[in-house]
C-alpha cells in the first residue's frame, strides 16, 4: 500500500531518511511530505548543535555513503602515544586519550582538533588548563608546590628535575609521574648531651 510520511525537521536537527533500513538521504531543517510503499520509510532525528554522534553508527553509514559520512561529521582519532582536545565552537570540550574513536556533527558546529604528542611533551600547557575535569582525572597528573617547598618530579621511579614553587601539571599517558615535596623551612633541631 502506498503511503506518505509527513516529518518537520526542526533548526539545529538532521534527519535520516532510511529505506527498509538503510540510509536514503539527509533531510535538512522544515516540513518533508515523503512518499513510499507502507512501512518501508523511516526517520531517525539528531541533534546537531555541539552533538557527538555514535562511532559504531559512524561506521557504518560510512560504509554505506562515504558522501554522506565526509559531509557530515568530524572524525576523530588518537594513535598510541597521542592525545586530541577536540574544540566544538572554539570551546575545548574533549580530552581524548590514547586510541580513541569520537565523532562530531560539522554541519552547525565548527571542530578544531589540536593533537598532542605526549612522548616529547610531557607537560600541560597553561592553555589546557580548561580541559573538563573528570577527563582530566585519567590522562594528567596535577601537584602544587607550595612557596616554602621544592618539588622534586619522578618520571617512572626516576628523577628528572626540581620544581619550582607552582602548580605543575604532567600528562601521565605511557609513564608514571610523582612529585616528592621537600619542606624547605628552617627547623629547630634539639640535640642532648650525653
Amino acid at each position: 500500500m502506498f503511503w506518505m510520511l509527513r516529518v518537520t525537521v526542526k533548526d539545529g536537527e538532521r534527519a535520516f531518511l532510511l529505506r527498509n533500513g538503510r540510509v536514503e538521504r539527509v533531510l535538512a531543517p522544515g516540513r518533508h511530505r515523503l512518499f513510499g510503499w507502507k512501512r518501508t520509510l523511516t526517520v531517525e532525528t539528531y541533534q546537531v548543535v555541539r552533538a557527538e554522534f555514535p562511532a559504531d553508527r559512524f561506521a557504518v553509514l560510512k560504509a554505506a555513503r562515504p558522501d554522506l559520512a565526509a559531509e557530515l561529521f568530524e572524525l576523530v582519532e588518537t594513535r598510541a602515544d597521542e592525545i586530541a582536545i577536540v574544540s566544538l565552537d572554539g570551546r575545548p570540550t574533549h580530552l581524548m586519550g590514547p586510541w580513541q574513536s569520537r565523532v562530531f556533527w560539522k554541519v552547525a558546529t565548527t571542530v578544531d582538533v589540536e593533537r598532542i604528542d605526549v612522548t616529547s611533551d610531557r607537560r600541560l600547557q597553561p592553555r589546557h588548563a580548561s580541559i573538563t575535569a573528570r577527563e582530566r582525572a585519567l590522562l594528567v597528573a596535577e601537584h602544587v608546590v607550595e612557596n616554602d617547598e621544592a618539588g622534586l618530579l619522578y618520571v617512572d621511579g626516576r628523577f628528572t628535575e626540581r620544581l619550582a614553587a607552582g602548580r605543575h601539571a604532567f600528562w601521565t599517558v605511557g609513564r608514571k609521574v610523582e612529585v616528592k615535596r621537600l619542606d624547605l623551612r628552617p627547623q629547630a633541631l634539639e640535640i642532648t648531651r650525653c
